[in-house]
Order: C-alpha cells, then structure tokens, then sequence
C-alpha cells in the first residue's frame, strides 16, 4: 500500500485551518482540565457551571469533528489554500 503524503499533507494543514477542529479539541480537554483549574484556582470554581464538567463536551467534539468531515469543503481542498 503506497501512502500519498501530499494528500496526507493536505489533510493535516486543513485540518490545522479548519476552526470547528480547534473548538472541537479545546471542548474535548475541557473536561480534564476544568479540575485542575479549580482546584489550583479556587476564586475560578463558582464561576465554572456544572455541565462543563461532564463528558458531554467531549461526545459534543467528537460530533463536531465528524460533522467537518461531511461539510462539503475537504480539508485537503483547504490545505491547499493560501
């Protein structure tokens, strides 16, 4: 099997472009994270609601991240771009 790294490359940079992929990853950390910045920070702690320390965002992400990949711009296309 013969890995095409231009399109492999492609792939990358759009994905690195693309905005839903960003806000797919930070709500994905979000819950591991929210502790630590409660925890380490206690003025932040009544600030922060509930349900951002569910598992919720990380299910949402993982949705948002599947929802890229059917929009109609590929991300090799906008790899591609400059």
């Amino acid at each position: 099997m013969q890995i095409n790294w231009p399109k492999v490359r492609a792939y990358a940079l759009g994905a690195w472009r693309s905005w839903t992929i960003w806000a797919a990853g930070v709500m994905a950390v979000l819950p591991d994270v929210i502790p630590l910045l409660q925890s380490e920070f206690a003025t932040l702690a009544p600030f922060i609601p509930e349900w951002m320390h569910s598992r919720a965002l990380q299910v949402a992400s993982l949705v948002m991240v599947l929802l890229r990949v059917k929009t109609t711009a590929s991300l090799a296309a906008k790899g591609k771009q400059k």
